[in-house]
This record gives C-alpha cells, structure tokens and sequence, in this order.
C-alpha cells in the first residue's frame, strides 16, 4: 500500500511539472522579455496617493542599479521612499516625446481653431449680429507629409512583411494622413450613452437656418398633434377624434390585427414621481412607489389617440377610467363613435357595435370588452382572449417604445405632479410625431388579413345616429354587455376565425 501512494505522488508530481512547463511555454508566447541598465528612463506601476487600492504608470523615473534579472532599483524621490524595489513587470521602457512629431504652428495658434475650417459650408447663413471667423482663421497644420518622407526609417523596428503592410495600407488613403485636418467618411460608430445623464448646456444663439428649420418642426408638430385641453380639478389631456377618425382606427385594427369595430386598445401606466409635499397616500400606488396615471388609446399603428394624465396612483384601473374624460364620454355616449356594423361573413348576428378593448382590470361595458375571467376555461373563450390579446397588444408596444425612448419613464421625476404631467403630455405627442415622420412607421409588419370582402370601415361610408350607450358601472356587467362579448365570441370561432388561432389556443 505504502508504495503504491508513493508511485501516485511521483506520478502527481511528474504529471504537475508538465502542466507548469506547458504553462510556461504558453504564457512566453506573448511576452517579450525586458531589460534595463543603471540610468534609463522607465515608467513605474505604482499607487495612488489616496487610493492603496489603485495603480497607474508614473514617470519618468531613473534606475539606480539591477539587481538581477527581474528586479531594479528605481529612484522615486517625489514618493515618501526615496527608492524601491521593483518588478520588471512593473517597469515600462519612457520613451521621451521627439521634436520632430510636434505640430509646426505657422501662425499663432488660436483656440478651437483645429476643424473649424473643414465644418462650415459656403451656402450656410450667416447668424444675425454674429461674425463667423473661420474665413480669418488658418487651422493649426500637421508635418503628417514630412514624416511619410522618412516612414522606412520610422518603422526599422518591424519586419519586412509588416513594414510592406503598412506601407501600402497608408498610401491607400492618402486623404486622411494630410497636413491640414479635416472630415473623413472612412471610419464610423455609433455613440450609445446607455444610462448617462445628459450634461447641462448653457443657452446659446441658433444660426438663423436652424431656427427656421425648428419653426417649421414646431408648426408641424403643432398642426399633426392639435390637442384639447379639458378644465377641471382631474382632467387630463384629450386629442380630437371624431367619427371618421373612429372609422379609420377601425379600419386599421381590421386590417392589420384581425379585430374588427375595434376603436382603440386602452391601458394605463404609472409614472414614478417624488413623493409630493403633504399628500399622505394619495398618490401610492399598490408597488409603494408614488405616481401619476397615463391613461392611453392607442390605435393599430402604436399611435396615441386619447391621452389623459392626472390620476392618482391609488387608484384602481377602473376608477382611473371612470374619473377621466374618456371614461364619461364613454359612459354619456359623447365620443362621437360610428354607428353600429355587421360583421363581414356574420350578416346574420346583427349589427355590432364599435368598441375597445382592455385587461381584466377594467370593466365589462356595452362599448368596452375585456377578456374572459380565469383559466379553467372552454376553448370558444380562450379563442376569444387569444383575438382580444391581438388587439391589447398595441398599447403594451406603445408604452414600451415610449419607455425606450424618454429616459424619464425609467427613473423617478423629481418635478411637481403638475409639470411631471406636462411632461407626460409631450412626450406623447412627440412620440405620434417621430412615428409619423419616420418610415419605420410605415414598415411594420402586418398581420394576415381575415378572409372575406373587403372592410366596411373606411371613411366616408355611411352616417346615422349615435346609438344609445348604458351607463357602465362597476365590473358586474348588465345583460346587453354580455350579449355583446358572446356574439364576438361566436363570430371569432366561426365566420371571422384565422388559420392559425387553433394552433395558438
């Protein structure tokens, strides 16, 4: 036994001299050795004065003697040692900074000169009472043509096969090594700040094409997004709509979501904002964050329709709802909503009316649909939430792209609810405007069409009364609400079914 532990150790120990030789020869692939004598200049790894914790090369700093191969003596006078003991890890070669790859300043040089003669273009206009200088102003110019006269004799520390690379590679783009700097086109990246914070800029003077380009971004703003302001101790903002703009929602929820008469998907999203001054739990939502309630329509193409900020983070959905100006013309039938439709392919279930559609948290109404309750449920009811969840999806995509793009939404708004709700309302508007005016708007894919004739939602077609609209209360739901949900439960698994829902449920 004792000399069968005794072969294993020789074994382990054979077995470890080659893994550390292996090592070794690995490691020393990518190292090059170093050496240094009395008196050259080296720069020294040392630490921080305040920070043990942290290092950085320091130097100039002179050796005073070897010790052996690995270990140098160098004079640090300006540290509390005079001189140390240091690794040749720790040493790096200084190479002192030659005249000749200075810059050669014909002219005095002036501040900010460099790349301002090569960024004004000749037909740009001039800003009113200000004087452009860079037509007096020569730009500091590089000896770059001087030193491509004498590159072999730079580069005598590489290969040939390097040296012959290199060459060619810089004579290929002559334009960029010129003495006078200037704008490339050759290489470029895109700058992602991730979470940073935007720095401050002081006000400052706009050339006069530039203020004439942003006036006409602001009437176009102001004339694609008009906005009612609705007046009142809990009021929001609503954007106009009427009947023909109800239908061409309709249309598009038809076209591109296989949900038709559907008006708009609503939800709400809680802004975080500092808790206000003396306002108790008013405005504490059910995650023990302080916010302020957007309540949003959106259509089939991620646009905001109804916007109504204002609502205080203790409230349910449904009372957000309720006490909004979208929730009273929907329970008054003041929204100006088309009149009832047959469905394409369900002549024979009567006309329907126009609705929209929202989560479990917001009531059954005549003009409101939401899902089935529960899980344990028939397969016509889970076709009927699997339609209902094509619909709501649009304003789950809303709000995540608006999330995306104003950082605002990701941190807590230290303003007053007042401007925390201006800000909500802008940033809305300015989200229909970069849709609008992007072409990523107009690409987005579309869902397969339902069969059938074509959509009897366009605009123009058809005129006729409001029909009556019952006053929705809490979430238990009255008969005709239920009668409605049910005859879209049964076109959804009969006339007006997809290929694929089958698959999906």
């Amino acid at each position: 036994m004792r000399g069968r532990l005794q072969e294993a150790c020789e074994l382990a120990h054979q077995s470890l001299s080659l893994s550390q030789t292996k090592m070794k020869c690995r490691y020393d692939r990518a190292t090059q050795s170093r050496e240094f004598e009395a008196g050259d200049q080296v720069l020294v790894l040392l630490p921080l004065q305040g920070s043990a914790l942290s290092a950085r090369y320091s130097g100039p700093h002179v050796i005073e003697r070897k010790i052996c191969e690995t270990n140098y003596i160098v004079q640090t006078p300006e540290r509390r040692r005079s001189s140390r003991l240091c690794h040749v890890n720790m040493l790096k070669k200084y190479h002192p900074r030659k005249p000749s790859l200075s810059l050669d300043v014909q002219e005095p040089a002036v501040v900010s000169s460099v790349g301002v003669v090569a960024l004004r273009s000749e037909g740009e206009n001039q800003e009113e009472g200000l004087e452009f200088r860079s037509d007096h102003i020569k730009g500091e110019r590089l000896c770059n043509s001087e030193i491509l006269e004498t590159l072999p004799s730079i580069m005598t520390h590489l290969d040939n096969n390097k040296q012959h690379d290199l060459t060619e590679l810089i004579h290929a783009f002559p334009t960029i090594f010129r003495d006078v700097p200037s704008r490339t086109t050759v290489l470029e990246h895109d700058v992602d700040v991730g979470e940073a914070v935007p720095n401050r800029q002081h006000p400052y003077r706009v050339n006069a094409h530039k203020r004439e380009l942003m006036r006409k971004e602001t009437r176009l703003v102001l004339l694609e997004e008009p906005c009612m302001i609705c007046r009142g101790s809990y009021r929001g903002n609503r954007t106009m709509a009427g009947k023909e703009d109800w239908r061409t929602i309709a249309a598009g929820f038809h076209q591109r979501w296989n949900s038709p008469n559907c008006c708009g998907s609503i939800n709400d999203k809680h802004v975080v904002i500092q808790a206000p001054h003396n306002s108790g739990s008013q405005f504490q939502n059910y995650k023990g964050t302080y916010s302020i309630v957007l309540l949003a329509v959106i259509d089939a193409d991620y646009l905001f329709r109804v916007v109504d900020v204002a609502g205080y983070g203790r409230t349910s959905d449904g009372g957000t709802l309720a006490n909004s100006c979208f929730g009273e013309g929907l329970r008054d039938g003041t929204l100006d909503l088309p009149e009832d439709v047959q469905l394409s392919g369900g002549e024979t279930r009567g006309p329907l009316p126009h609705i929209f559609v929202g989560d479990e948290a917001f009531p059954l109404g005549v003009n409101l649909m939401r899902p089935f309750p529960g899980t344990n449920i028939p397969r016509e009811k889970r076709t009927f939430n699997y339609r209902l969840s094509r619909a709501r999806m649009t304003v789950e995509c809303a709000f995540g792209m608006l999330s995306t793009d104003w950082r605002m939404y990701r941190r807590v708004i230290a303003t007053t609810p007042s401007t925390a709700e201006w800000c909500v309302k802008a940033t809305c508007v300015l989200h229909n405007f970069l849709r609008k005016s992007t072409k990523e708007a107009r690409a987005q894919p579309a869902g397969p069409s339902m069969p059938g004739p074509a959509s009897p939602y366009m605009p123009g077609e058809g005129s006729g009364r409001l029909q009556d609209v019952l006053r929705m209360g809490g979430n238990h739901a009255g008969r005709p609400a239920i009668r409605i949900r049910d005859t879209f439960t049964s076109y959804f698994n009969a006339e007006g079914a997809v290929s694929w829902q089958d698959q999906v449920v």
